[in-house]
């Protein structure tokens, strides 16, 4: 569908972009909690939000200019959001 190392290229190409999220629906039959991996400059991120329906994030990070202070708060607003969801329907 799509080639990691063009995407790692052309984030790196634009100074001001932190990063790419590609989010993907996915069914699972359990509520996962959610979780995160990091490998190859990328991280994964994968949760169930509250109407069971589940997502995996890729997130690509600008290998060329350090945006650690913009991409880390993006990656944990996506951990936290079912949480965050679901605290709004009790």
């Amino acid at each position: 569908m799509f080639n990691e190392k063009e995407i790692e290229l052309v984030v790196g190409a634009f100074r001001n972009l932190a990063g790419v999220i590609l989010v993907s629906p996915f069914n699972s039959w359990d509520q996962l909690p959610p979780k995160r991996a990091d490998k190859n400059g990328r991280s994964f991120v994968e949760y169930s939000l509250p109407d069971g329906e589940c997502e995996r994030c890729v997130i690509w990070k600008n290998i060329m200019v350090d945006h650690q202070s913009v991409i880390e708060p993006i990656i944990d607003c996506l951990i936290e959001s079912p949480r965050n969801v679901s605290t709004l329907f009790e």
